[in-house]
């Protein structure tokens, strides 16, 4: 190998690991304080410097921060922060934890209550507009225009009334008009299929040919 060949090895192996090698550095990392009478949760970068300080959340989630985190905050719900402290958006919350994050994208709140889809990079993908959401599967997402939440009779759960409902993909695009009045299953696809009801009128949409937004095969019950 020459001089001139090895060079180039060289330059291009500092490239490949620019490009692809992760900095720690910018990494926060959950610690904890317990030499008061409660645990007091934080976060520290690699140098050890507090970035959140103890005690400023009643609870943080992730045990380190690549881009976003999540914390427990005393009346506003859960929030996404990033790695400088900085507050986000409000997420939404599921099982007293936040949302799980499925195809790569989770639920959040605007100031008004509103739902929409974030990436775990702290970037709204879907501006908040529903009411009601459920997450994503195979790239579509059950929504809602007028939903109300409402507690289940004789549980601790709430669930979504009224209102209509329509499918949209991950660039936010209506591909199921929302005009239906119930979901099925909690929006997910059973054998293929989406099912929905609108004046007492049971359709399936076959995945496959959702996006023409043609129902197949509507059944009176």
């Amino acid at each position: 190998m020459n001089l001139k060949t090895s060079v180039l090895v060289i330059i291009l192996s500092i490239l490949f690991s620019s490009l692809y090698a992760q900095d720690p550095g910018t990494y926060l990392y959950r610690k904890m304080d317990t030499s008061k009478l409660l645990e007091e949760y934080g976060y520290a970068n690699s140098e050890g410097k507090m970035i959140i300080p103890f005690g400023k959340y009643p609870y943080v989630y992730m045990d380190t921060m690549k881009t976003i985190g999540f914390v427990r905050t005393n009346k506003r719900g859960i929030w996404a922060i990033n790695t400088k402290g900085q507050e986000l958006f409000r997420g939404f919350t599921l099982d007293n934890g936040p949302d799980y994050v499925q195809e790569g994208l989770f639920r959040m709140y605007d100031k008004r209550g509103k739902i929409g889809f974030a990436n775990m990079l702290g970037k709204i993908i879907i501006q908040p507009q529903y009411e009601g959401a459920f997450p994503f599967t195979d790239g579509l997402a059950p929504v809602c225009k007028g939903c109300i939440s409402q507690k289940v009779p004789n549980g601790e759960y709430y669930q979504w009334a009224k209102g209509k409902w329509g499918y949209i993909d991950k660039t936010g695009k209506v591909v199921i008009p929302i005009e239906y009045d119930e979901l099925h299953y909690s929006g997910k696809p059973v054998d293929g299929k989406i099912i929905l009801k609108k004046d007492n009128v049971t359709y399936q949409f076959d995945m496959d040919s959702v996006y023409s937004a043609v129902p197949v095969t509507p059944h009176l019950h």
